[in-house]
């Protein structure tokens, strides 16, 4: 059986709510044995956000879509997805 997989997109700003949640949901997903992130490619974040939500990049190959994610740690907090 694969992991559950959720993927939110939306217009995410650190001040907002939803933004805090989808971290939370982030925090407690591999426990759960889950997998939460963030499209980079169908969401507009600001410079906050993008630094502590774990973002993904829908990558298709062969057909078939898989997940490229990238860790907050990893990334400058001014960095924008494109």
């Amino acid at each position: 059986m694969t992991a559950l997989r959720i993927l939110f997109a939306g217009v995410f700003h650190w001040n907002a709510g939803s933004s805090h949640m989808i971290a939370e949901y982030a925090r407690v997903a591999s426990a759960a044995g889950c997998e939460v992130g963030v499209s980079s490619q169908l969401s507009r974040l600001d410079g906050t956000v993008d630094a502590h939500l774990p973002l993904v990049a829908l990558v298709v190959e062969h057909r078939r879509p898989r997940w490229a994610i990238g860790s907050p740690a990893s990334r400058s907090p001014r960095r924008r997805a494109a």
